[in-house]
């Protein structure tokens, strides 16, 4: 676990809503909202990675956001989120919802 993380919480336990987000955000990203800012995604890691006191973790999170090495880590984020319910450590929390018909 990294040293400097914020506090966070399932979609399912926030007023999305009263954030300025919808259902899809919350279910295809993951959001991280400190002091104004909004990222989500692989830009939401980077930013958290950039909030470590080392310098290797900063160096990181500025790389995941400048291209092309953001392309790459996009295209890692999508495919990590889609399949993050069947990873190790997955908890119902990361559960995707059933499509509703």
């Amino acid at each position: 676990m990294l040293p400097v993380f914020p506090e966070s919480q399932p979609w399912q336990w926030v007023d999305y809503e009263s954030l300025g987000l919808t259902r899809h955000d919350v279910t295809h990203y993951v959001w991280l909202l400190v002091d104004g800012r909004r990222d989500s995604g692989h830009a939401a890691v980077a930013a958290l990675f950039r909030a470590q006191r080392t310098v290797g973790w900063r160096f990181l999170g500025h790389l995941l956001v400048t291209p092309p090495f953001s392309w790459a880590a996009a295209m890692a984020y999508a495919l990590i989120a889609r399949f993050r319910h069947r990873l190790p450590g997955g908890t119902p929390a990361c559960a995707m919802p059933r499509p509703t018909a």
